[in-house]
């Protein structure tokens, strides 16, 4: 599990980041052995999963999640469990943050490497194409394309390995858009974790709802909020005892939250 000085090293550079460098940041923090290029390479589902892993190391299995109703505007509070929400998919999570190896064999032509993304294959009418699980690289370079249609040839075009329609070889741009579907199904088949989705009917309305969980911008609002409530009690510690942060991180949260009570009631 990261110490609070390696967490709050993470929120400082993410607080002028970007959503996809924040991300970065996040699965560098759960897996800190892994450089750029691996953490970049890892397949999403893999990547959120270690996400997860870490949300839980650091507050807990249990999420508490709030959906608005997009209908009457009704709030739906309730909570999750981690491992519950990942069903199947929670055996594959790393018992902690800082986990990066683990026993067995990936689905990658028998590859050693646990992140490294599936290889899939789709068979649809007249149509056989070999492709790989999208990687968190792939996310990132097309998530500058404005335009979804733009965006989506652009990430076949990344993924694809080879395509072919009754035996010939064609570009990936020129897959139907049957086929592209059915390479999505496959895809969040292979790897459930690259889109959780909460599925749930409003108990105002009954407009059923679907909303998806990005673990990656939850766990940074968890962390934004951590931050700043301990920094305000290494100020609060500082400024009564006049002991230096590392003094005060290196606390237990018991012994420092001890140590604040006896500031705020003199």
């Amino acid at each position: 599990m990261p110490g609070a000085v390696d967490v709050l090293a993470t929120w400082e550079a993410g607080t002028t980041a970007g959503a996809a460098e924040r991300t970065l940041l996040l699965h560098a923090l759960a897996r800190p052995r892994a450089g750029v290029a691996d953490l970049k390479a890892t397949a999403v589902g893999q990547r959120d999963a270690e996400l997860f892993a870490l949300r839980g190391a650091l507050f807990g299995d249990r999420m508490e999640v709030v959906v608005g109703c997009p209908d009457c505007g009704e709030k739906l509070e309730f909570e999750l469990g981690v491992r519950a929400l990942l069903g199947d998919r929670a055996h594959q999570i790393p018992d902690g943050p800082g986990s990066s190896e683990r026993d067995g064999s990936s689905e990658l032509d028998g590859s050693s490497d646990p992140h490294a993304p599936q290889v899939l294959h789709v068979d649809e009418g007249s149509w056989s194409v070999d492709f790989h699980s999208p990687t968190a690289a792939d996310l990132e370079a097309v998530s500058g394309i404005g335009d979804a249609d733009a965006a989506r040839k652009a990430l076949l075009a990344r993924i694809v390995i080879r395509a072919e329609r009754s035996g010939r070889k064609i570009d990936a741009s020129r897959i139907p858009a049957p086929v592209q579907q059915a390479i999505a199904s496959a895809a969040a088949v292979a790897d459930p974790a690259a889109d959780v989705r909460l599925a749930m009917q409003c108990p105002e309305c009954s407009q059923k709802i679907s909303a998806e969980l990005d673990i990656s911008e939850y766990l940074w609002r968890e962390l934004d909020v951590w931050a700043r409530a301990i920094l305000s009690d290494i100020h609060l510690l500082a400024s009564c005892y006049g002991w230096s942060e590392d003094q005060i991180l290196a606390l237990s949260p018991q012994r420092r939250r001890y140590y604040v009570e006896r500031c705020v009631d003199g």
